[in-house]
């Protein structure tokens, strides 16, 4: 492994958080080949919890989300383990009532044609709960 790509790979994390596969992909992506970006990723000592529990809290900033579809956004998009993104969803502090809340309201503001019907199950199909939706529902006088 390079110096340069160990260096790299530390000056990312102190900028973003990153999957391990993530990381990997980053420093190819910046021309590191396979091996020393791999490399650097295992030797850069990152807490990959923390990085997903980082991830989590920053797409919960951005957008609401139910428990399910955060680790599945975890795990798909950002590339963390399945372990990961169950500590970083367990770990990050969400109310998720209040997460669909937020949710209904994004239906509310962006798809006006959607009926009370379809907003309440695009909620569910989301992931949301039958008291998180019955919450979101009576929060919003719905």
């Amino acid at each position: 492994m390079s110096d340069t790509a160990h260096s790299k790979a530390l000056e990312l994390l102190s900028e973003s958080p990153y999957s391990h596969a993530g990381l990997v992909e980053a420093l190819e992506n910046i021309g590191f080949p396979h091996d020393e970006a791999t490399d650097a990723a295992d030797s850069c000592g990152a807490d990959w919890n923390e990085q997903a529990l980082q991830t989590a809290k920053k797409e919960l900033y951005m957008y609401p989300y139910s428990y399910e579809k955060l680790i599945k956004n975890l795990e798909e998009w950002k590339d963390f383990t399945r372990e990961q993104a169950v500590y970083a969803t367990d770990s990050c502090g969400a109310d998720w009532n209040e997460q669909a809340v937020e949710k209904l309201e994004y239906y509310i503001d962006f798809f006006d044609e959607m009926t009370r019907e379809e907003m309440l199950q695009a909620l569910a199909d989301d992931g949301f709960t039958d008291e998180q939706i019955a919450y979101a529902a009576e929060q919003k006088k719905f």
